[in-house]
């Protein structure tokens, strides 16, 4: 168990514990707070009472000059112990009868500081102890008419701190029994928590070690045996994604190696031919692709090389598996065939035996003669070869009619299957390609077009091939932005130097 681990039932014995006692503390607060009130009301109403009845009594005795009994009057009430003082002061504020009539003749002065008044305007005051006290003032009138002087009665705050202590008492002791109880209930009824909680946490530790076919048995018909049965499903869920994520890792490596025996197939590096520059571009729109492009070295013919530019239909590890097969049957059959039509006549014969059923692909295949300066070419239904000529600063797109290969009967290829060649003069670039290039789509489902890859051809026709490939691809990823390659992108730049 680490260090500083606080179990959850102490920690639902504290929080139950904390409520309780806020509520506890909250509630006696506003009992204190209206009690208060109360005795201040009380004390108010009774003051003010006492020195109306007082004035009263004491005023026939005054205007007869009886100071004497007015005296007593006010010294019966100072005997209560509420009653701080008790006085009658003329018109002049000198005292004429006090409880403590040693105080008679003296200029009355409350002894204290005022702080505040009440809602009847009557003063309040502290004493140099810290005790407070109202000063309750009531004129002195004899008959109704003939005003005496004034009254005053001191009613003292002890009274009612007093009775706040009491309270205060009760309700520390009413506290003290609530937490009390609230602390044994709230332990009883965490350890009924936590006894499952502490199951389901040995589970998921076991569990986390690896151990996923642990079961966790809570036999409480609520929402923690609902947690657990959750829990088993989700361990069940688990091993089986943890089963796919193996199964996913081991295709994924799979995956792997197909990418790097496709990409064996596809040159990384094209030869070098006198007075030509070829430049390549690859990129599949998944792990694996179906398109293939290739320069073959023609061994019967040494100023002659095959050049291929192949889409096989579809995408993913199917169309890498046709490529693959595709690829070895062409390359064998230029290494016997000189004539690029029956080079491919022959190729789609022994395809057509191997493929499946709704799987195709459009071949562009010509030979390069550097001598002749000359490429005699066929296109299996693959896309317009494009050429751009140096002289003329134009673009020429020639499309021989063709068939795709592996479909149909493997005699339709050879009936519509027709050859052309073109001249290369110094300058002049042929770019073959697939259609990943100008179908490439951006996120309005728009495709970028052939008039524009064209325009860019043209555009770049001056500059070398490398730079003419930046060219295209900057050009593609402009118009697609983020949004994801559709498929698969080659094209091949080739290039008259002298």
């Amino acid at each position: 168990m680490k260090n500083g681990f606080v179990s959850i039932k102490w920690e639902i014995t504290a929080v139950i514990s904390a409520l309780v006692l806020a509520a506890i503390l909250s509630m006696s607060y506003f009992a204190v707070k209206a009690q208060r009130e109360a005795l201040i009301d009380a004390m108010e109403a009774k003051g003010a009472e006492l020195a109306v009845m007082a004035a009263g009594n004491a005023a026939e005795y005054l205007l007869v000059g009886y100071e004497i009994e007015a005296a007593k009057i006010l010294k019966e009430m100072a005997d209560n112990k509420e009653v701080k003082y008790a006085l009658i002061t003329d018109k002049k504020g000198m005292i004429i009868a006090h409880n403590d009539m040693t105080m008679a003749g003296k200029k009355f002065e409350a002894p204290g500081i005022r702080i505040s008044i009440t809602d009847q305007n009557d003063a309040v005051y502290r004493d140099d102890s810290g005790g407070k006290f109202i000063d309750f003032a009531r004129p002195v009138v004899s008959g109704g008419k003939v005003k005496i002087g004034e009254i005053h009665v001191a009613m003292s705050y002890e009274v009612i701190e007093d009775a706040l202590r009491r309270a205060y008492f009760k309700i520390f002791l009413i506290t003290l029994v609530v937490l009390v109880l609230s602390v044994i209930a709230s332990i009883i009824t965490a350890g009924r928590l936590t006894g499952p909680i502490e199951a389901l946490a040995k589970g998921a530790g076991i569990v986390g070690r690896g151990d996923l076919d642990h079961r966790i048995i809570i036999k409480n018909k609520n929402e923690l045996g609902m947690l657990a049965g959750t829990f088993n499903s989700m361990t069940d869920g688990l091993k089986k994604a943890q089963e796919a994520a193996l199964e996913k890792r081991a295709m994924e490596k799979e995956l792997e190696i197909a990418r790097e025996i496709q990409l064996s197939l596809i040159p990384q590096k094209m030869p070098r031919i006198k007075r030509y520059e070829i430049t390549s571009y690859y990129q599949a729109a998944r792990t694996v692709g179906g398109d293939y492009y290739d320069v073959i070295p023609l061994a019967d013919n040494k100023s002659g090389f095959g050049i291929v530019m192949a889409d096989v239909s579809g995408k993913g590890v199917p169309a890498a598996l046709v490529m693959a097969m595709a690829s070895s049957l062409l390359r064998a059959q230029a290494a016997k065939t000189p004539d690029p039509r029956e080079c491919v006549v022959e190729f789609n014969r022994e395809l057509f035996k191997r493929i499946r059923k709704g799987m195709f692909l459009t071949v562009f295949y010509g030979i390069l003669d550097i001598t002749e300066n000359t490429l005699e070419f066929v296109s299996a239904a693959h896309n317009e070869t494009i050429i751009y000529r140096k002289k003329t600063g134009q673009v020429d797109l020639m499309a021989p009619r063709g068939f795709p290969a592996g479909i149909g009967e493997a005699g339709m290829l050879e009936q519509q299957l027709v050859r052309e060649k073109t001249q290369i003069d110094a300058g002049d670039k042929i770019i073959v390609y697939t259609d990943g290039v100008f179908e490439a789509i951006n996120e309005s489902r728009q495709q970028m077009g052939m008039e524009k890859f064209v325009e860019v051809v043209k555009k770049n026709g001056d500059k070398t091939g490398a730079q003419m490939k930046e060219s295209i691809n900057r050009a593609i990823s402009d118009f697609t932005g983020d949004f994801e390659q559709f498929d698969d992108i080659a094209f091949l730049i080739i290039e008259r130097t002298d």
